[in-house]
């Protein structure tokens, strides 16, 4: 299952009270953050009495979650998070690595996989069977299988349409830039550590499961864009270059002007 285009996605977090009759409410909304990124954040209310509270991070150009956070309560109480954070020497995660859920008893420390969780295509399916199945039955787990999820919920996925090959401008890949180093920036004035330092300890599962979880799921998600959007930008010079250079190949000399070029490339 691909991830879909950005005005797919739109539609179909907009339409979910309408259209699934598990959904009581929803206050899911996107939200822009550059030409190429956007959040969701918000909550969706089920008639069994849970709740989903979302926070998503995507790159619509690259076609993918850069990171998320998913809690799931019943009144005040937590049932079931969901994160990303790599903890690579748990050996009972490898088979969802990095991706896993916590629930009780401890649910801060009892990590167990999460099957059909992803950053490659819509976690929202999931989601809401695994909210079904547990509104159904407190002690019960995730649907046994993802083409069980997959038949039940057949007409959400008629959202996530094939996405089109996409490309990225220079303009596009400054303003990415720009936005995750303010956010980057923020967070180093906040937890006073350095971007680089705490990715590598976040890689290496050694940040604590616990109330300042989704600020590094933000954080660990604007470091990726960073890391994806400079080596964009290199690889945009350097067909800059390799174009300059072929207008004055007998001096070996690279005219380089002010004004944006004509340069797309996949992003």
């Amino acid at each position: 299952m691909a991830f879909p285009s950005r005005d797919a996605y739109e539609r179909f977090i907009y339409s979910l009270p309408g259209t699934h009759s598990e959904v009581q409410s929803s206050t899911l909304h996107l939200y822009t953050n550059s030409p190429t990124t956007c959040f969701v954040r918000g909550s969706i209310r089920f008639r069994n009495g849970l709740e989903l509270c979302v926070f998503e991070y995507l790159d619509f150009a690259d076609g993918e979650l850069l990171d998320y956070r998913y809690a799931l309560l019943r009144g005040e109480e937590p049932v079931r998070w969901y994160d990303s954070q790599p903890h690579p020497k748990i050996p009972e995660l490898v088979s969802t690595f990095p991706h896993h859920l916590h629930e009780p008893p401890d649910i801060k420390h009892n990590r167990k996989p999460a099957p059909g969780i992803s950053f490659t295509a819509p976690n929202l399916p999931t989601l809401i069977a695994d909210c079904v199945t547990l509104g159904e039955s407190p002690a019960a787990g995730p649907p046994r299988t993802l083409r069980e999820r997959d038949a039940r919920y057949s007409d959400l996925l008629q959202h996530t349409e094939v996405r089109e090959m996409a490309t990225i401008t220079l303009s596009d890949i400054l303003d990415d830039l720009r936005a995750a180093d303010k956010v980057l920036r923020k967070f180093e004035q906040r937890y006073w550590i350095s971007s680089d330092v705490f990715y590598d300890l976040y890689s290496q599962g050694r940040l604590d499961d616990g109330q300042n979880l989704e600020d590094f799921s933000e954080w660990a998600g604007f470091y990726k864009i960073k890391q994806h959007r400079e080596e964009l930008l290199r690889q945009f010079s350097r067909q800059r270059v390799a174009e300059l250079s072929t207008t004055d190949a007998e001096r070996d000399l690279v005219h380089l002007a002010p004004q944006e070029p004509l340069i797309e490339i996949p992003a």
